[in-house]
């Protein structure tokens, strides 16, 4: 079962609605956070009702490991497995899409189609490890721009996206005279 926000009850995923964990403990996506804090003007948790003044909710911490049980992905995939992508449909607004290497390494999972590429490379650090900063992902032969969402390039599901990474190795070289 995919966790989701008790308060919309949508999906959880990077951006504002990724899961966000108060000092109490409780989790909920940023967006409805920001939601009650604007409506009530003071943030209450809506499972204990404690009130949450630090830290601003722009700056807590994201609760990866609900992230990670909510974006659905794996190391390997079949070619037909791209369209299913698990036991149930993407929801509305969700894409699966196939991150593939130059290795031919596979990795699926669901996003929302409203993501950006940045947000994209995040969801591979969390679920892979793969550093941000070294990753250069392409689609059709064009390099994704991190600001840009997958939907201004038309990604959509099933679609397949060339991700190639760069690693500085080895020390330093001297010259001898």
């Amino acid at each position: 079962m995919v966790p989701k926000c008790k308060v919309c009850s949508d999906a959880y995923s990077p951006g504002n609605k990724e899961p966000v964990s108060l000092q109490c403990g409780h989790s909920f996506c940023r967006a409805c956070l920001m939601k009650i804090r604007e409506t009530a003007g003071v943030l209450k948790c809506p499972t204990c009702r404690k009130i949450h003044d630090h830290p601003a909710i722009e700056n807590l911490t994201v609760n990866y490991d609900l992230m990670t049980a909510s974006v659905t992905a794996t190391r390997s995939v079949s070619g037909s497995d791209i369209t299913s992508m698990g036991s149930s449909p993407p929801q509305k607004g969700v894409i699966a899409i196939v991150v593939k290497d130059l290795t031919d390494q596979q990795f699926r999972l669901q996003i929302q189609v409203n993501s950006t590429v940045k947000d994209l490379k995040k969801v591979l650090q969390a679920q892979y490890g793969i550093a941000p900063e070294n990753t250069r992902l392409l689609f059709r032969g064009r390099r994704l721009e991190d600001q840009k969402t997958l939907q201004d390039y038309n990604i959509a599901t099933g679609n397949i996206i060339q991700m190639s990474t760069k690693y500085v190795g080895g020390g330093e070289t001297t010259t001898r005279r």
